[in-house]
């Protein structure tokens, strides 16, 4: 999930994978070059997760197509 400063938001699991943007097939992962990028990770609890990915779903540009 990446949720943007405008409130919008890309959410994707394993039943939506494909947005129209892109997907995540090709996405792979490489420690080095995320942390470049996007800095270190911030660990969140199960509980946190499932809040944030609910308030998500309700994003102006959700359901995505």
């Amino acid at each position: 999930m990446d949720i943007f400063e405008n409130g919008y938001a890309i959410l994707c699991d394993r039943i939506n994978w494909l947005d129209e943007l892109d997907s995540l097939v090709a996405a792979q992962y490489d420690p080095v070059r995320w942390l470049k990028a996007w800095g270190p990770d911030e660990p969140s609890s199960e509980d946190e997760f499932h809040a944030v990915w609910l308030a998500a779903q309700h994003a102006p540009n959700q359901p995505q197509a």
